[in-house]
């Protein structure tokens, strides 16, 4: 048991360590490309949708791409309507993940590793290396699968255990808070379908309880944006707020349907894992459907909800530096580019300011009248 016990924790530490390496490898290697992505965009919500999914599924996490996105917009001038939309796109792209971890591809995890680590090691330029990162975390992410599998297979020995998972079937809203609390502690959604994928495949997991924890895990992996956004100005918060939004909103038409969305689902999966799979993506895919054609009233609504305004600014001081943001280099890196861009708008201003006096000093309103006066009678 002790042993079972601790093959399950280094598991999932295992899984958290690769996710986290994975985003921030591939954020490295192609976070700046992303970046431009979406700032030209453009007006076409269409395309930042898209930027959205293609984002996801480079960066291997839905969570990294939201923290990027609210990183972006302390430095950008991105309307909130286009940063919901890439959110969309981005929940739809992390089902890609999901879905290809559903199949039995573990097995492939150490010429993954492999691959990984050559890069990371001779590769002669910083995006090679960076890759090379993400790869590793990638075959972490597959290590930490098989050993859960293997400890699935262990744990559905344990008649308690047993008999708990299936107090879930008819329990769905114990089971939804199950998923929300481990994605929210995790502080990652993909970790914790993992983690399903696992128990589902060795049938700890009944079909009635997986769709109300995979609803769950989508909403507590909101709160990753609230870390990002966490002493940030107005723009990372109305993202943050506008994402949990979405997913409580999505949970909440979506948990009076159970059945009716079970049965459904459970038509089109072979086993429990691509239940699993095929639930997080039409819950995903549902709130793209759903919501994209309202981000506008959405942002609208956040805005009004979320004032902004830097109110009154003592004279000499900063507005964006404090110490809070400190801890995340990308968001501290934001702030400094407000503050220079705001410092340059009041020299700028101080510049309009003194060459307009100086103007006016030199060429008063009256003589100029004179000499235009004195031009056309001449």
């Amino acid at each position: 048991m002790d042993l079972l016990f601790l093959q399950v924790i280094g598991g999932v530490f295992l899984l958290l360590y690769g996710v986290r390496l994975t985003g921030q490898g591939f954020e490295l290697a192609f976070g700046s490309a992303l970046s431009r992505a979406w700032a030209a965009a453009g007006g076409s919500r269409a395309r930042a949708f898209a930027a959205g999914v293609v984002g996801t599924a480079v960066l291997q996490s839905s969570g990294a791409l939201v923290t990027l996105l609210i990183s972006f917009a302390q430095v950008a001038t991105l309307p909130l309507a286009r940063s919901l939309t890439i959110v969309l796109g981005a929940d739809l792209g992390s089902t890609l993940t999901v879905q290809v971890l559903s199949f039995r591809i573990y097995q492939y995890a150490f010429p993954v590793l492999s691959l990984g680590v050559v890069l990371f090691l001779w590769g002669r330029k910083g995006k090679a290396r960076a890759v090379g990162q993400g790869i590793v975390g990638f075959g972490l992410v597959l290590l930490a699968l098989r050993y859960l599998a293997d400890a699935a297979w262990d744990a559905g020995r344990i008649e308690g255990l047993r008999i708990l998972m299936a107090e879930l079937t008819d329990a769905p809203l114990t089971a939804f808070m199950i998923g929300l609390l481990l994605s929210a502690l995790l502080q990652s959604g993909t970790a914790v379908m993992i983690l399903l994928i696992a128990f589902a495949r060795q049938g700890l997991l009944a079909p009635p309880a997986i769709l109300p924890l995979v609803l769950g895990a989508n909403v507590g992996a909101a709160s990753v944006a609230f870390v990002a956004a966490s002493g940030l100005a107005v723009e990372g918060k109305r993202v943050a707020w506008g994402h949990l939004a979405l997913k409580a909103a999505g949970a909440l038409l979506f948990l009076p349907l159970l059945p009716v969305a079970q049965q459904a689902i459970a038509s089109v999966s072979r086993d429990g894992a691509h239940l699993v799979a095929n639930a997080h993506t039409c819950f995903n895919l549902s709130l793209a459907v759903l919501f994209f054609p309202w981000v506008e009233k959405i942002a609208a609504a956040l805005a009004r909800a979320i004032p902004g305004g830097l109110g009154i600014v003592p004279r000499g001081k900063p507005v964006y530096l404090d110490r809070e943001h400190l801890p995340v280099p990308g968001a501290a890196l934001g702030q400094v580019a407000r503050e220079i861009l705001r410092m340059a708008d009041m020299i700028q201003e101080m510049l309009d300011d003194a060459l307009g006096r100086s103007v006016g000093r030199t060429c008063p309103a009256s003589s100029i009248s004179r000499r235009r006066t004195t031009t056309w009678t001449g």
